[in-house]
């Protein structure tokens, strides 16, 4: 419960600002997800600070509302391998994964069940060896271990 606690609670929004996202699996937010990840990217290229903050912010209200559907999980692969398969994002500093990649990682922990079997997600775990780790630690926490 601790790593849903934490979750809800690290980035605060306005809730009149909150758009509900994907609600049908039809709908595809990759672009929306990948966008606000470029600006989080481009931002701590160029150690704009708030911006970087922001982009993250906007990240999270876009998957705290995001329904996520079986056959829409590709969106949330394609965030993740940005954020590990990215230059403008570093790798862990000082012990410390990077806000954007524990973002997802706990995003994806926490709804698991869709990601198991996932061919493009077994495919991530592959080719990114610091995400299959984080995510690692991720799921041990979400469970208690």
């Amino acid at each position: 419960m601790k790593i849903i606690q934490r979750f809800m609670a690290q980035y605060k929004h306005s809730q009149d600002s909150t758009q509900a996202v994907g609600n049908s699996w039809r709908q595809d937010f990759t672009s929306v997800f990948l966008g606000h990840a470029r600006l989080y990217a481009f931002a701590g290229q160029y150690l704009i600070d708030s911006l970087q903050a922001l982009a993250l912010r906007n990240i999270h209200k876009a998957l705290s509302t995001y329904t996520l559907f079986a056959r829409s999980v590709g969106s949330i692969n394609q965030l993740a391998y940005f954020a590990y398969n990215n230059n403008c994002i570093p790798d862990r500093a000082y012990g410390k994964i990077d806000p954007l990649r524990l973002m997802v990682v706990e995003f994806i922990a926490l709804r698991f069940k869709y990601f198991e079997l996932d061919d493009g997600h077994k495919e991530l775990m592959e080719v990114e060896g610091q995400y299959a780790t984080d995510l690692l630690a991720a799921l041990a926490e979400s469970y208690g271990s």
